[in-house]
């Protein structure tokens, strides 16, 4: 009998061991991930209009604009998120220096996306309201404007008579 107690009692520390490690390890994991999606600067507000998009840059930072004219600096290679919800869904784009990066083309209710262009040189994309034959269309294409993307935004009804 105390051989199988002293049995038990072995494979139970064995078995906390393992979970303790375990955990130890996903939860290393996990906040190493959080740190680098943080650490992007990924905005996580949802902008309410085109007006009012939402700029951020990675958290610390203090860009300032390059003295030195042809020669790449920590500043103008800050990644910069800007988002827009507009007609149709929400749009989300990176600047790293010029080169521009879709990150979030995210249909409303009842509408479609079709991505024309993700990057690196532009984003182009028209989300469509409404079966095959589209009630509505909003274009958006977005470019970088001093590392920050900038977007231009086209609505129209489509007349199906």
């Amino acid at each position: 009998m105390a051989v199988k107690m002293r049995s038990a009692a072995g494979i139970a520390r064995f078995w906390l061991a393992t979970v303790a490690g375990a955990s130890a390890t996903a939860w290393v994991a996990i906040d190493r991930a959080g740190r680098d999606i943080s650490g992007a600067g990924v905005s996580s507000v949802t902008a309410a209009s085109l007006g009012a998009s939402s700029d951020t840059t990675a958290p610390g930072s203090n860009p300032s604009p390059s003295v030195t004219i042809g020669s790449p600096t920590a500043a103008s290679q800050t990644p910069r998120d800007r988002s827009a919800t507009v007609a149709g869904g929400q749009v989300s784009a990176r600047c790293t220096g010029e080169t521009i990066l879709l990150r979030i083309a995210q249909p409303s209710n009842g509408w479609r996306v079709d991505v024309k262009e993700s990057g690196p040189r532009a984003v182009d994309l028209v989300f469509e309201r409404g079966g095959e034959d589209a009630e509505g269309r909003t274009r958006v294409t977005a470019l970088c404007e001093n590392g920050t993307p900038g977007f231009t935004v086209a609505n129209s009804a489509v007349d199906n008579d």
